[in-house]
């Protein structure tokens, strides 16, 4: 039994040795790989940075907004609010991603058509919406739809972002 035991230690370490031989070890780095050379991942950081810088200012603008509002209305229903998001989009929109690689431009637009769809959006609803409370609750409803489709999409467009060695943090 014992020498049974032996054999088959033995049997499996000169096989696994002869496979090396033939095969070599493995030259790749199984630690965290970007599929990118380092244009893609300029660009694809930089277009993320400057939407993040954009991004920042419309927060400003908005808490701004919170801080001077002194009704008991909500900001998110106010023409200055539409313009504040309407504005982001305009600038986050001007960005040129056409050579940016394939896969990271189609989730950008995909984040970009999303913004849009919300700009456009709170633009229809300025002074069509909140005759009735119904109106009101409708708005609400639809607005924290968009705003959570915004966030999926900015998901997809990091995780598509970090695949060529982007890691920006917003």
């Amino acid at each position: 039994m014992k020498m049974k035991f032996i054999t088959a230690v033995v049997a499996f370490s000169a096989t696994f040795f002869f496979s090396l031989l033939l095969v070599g070890f493995p030259k790749t780095n199984y630690s965290l790989q970007h599929q990118c050379s380092n244009q893609a991942r300029y660009k694809v950081t930089s277009l993320l940075e400057q939407d993040i810088a954009f991004g920042h200012e419309r927060d400003t603008q908005v808490r701004s907004l919170y801080l001077r509002n002194d009704s008991s209305t909500s900001i998110y229903t106010s023409t200055e609010y539409a313009e504040i998001v309407t504005e982001y989009v305009r600038y986050s929109e001007s960005l040129d991603d056409t050579t940016l690689p394939q896969d990271f431009r189609f989730a950008w637009r995909d984040h970009m058509r999303a913004w849009r769809e919300h700009a456009n959006f709170l633009n229809q609803a300025e002074g069509s919406f909140f005759s009735e409370d119904i109106n009101r609750s409708e708005f609400f409803k639809l607005f924290w739809r968009q705003d959570q489709e915004i966030t999926d999409t900015w998901r997809k467009v990091k995780v598509v972002g970090r695949k060529y060695g982007a890691n920006v943090q917003y």
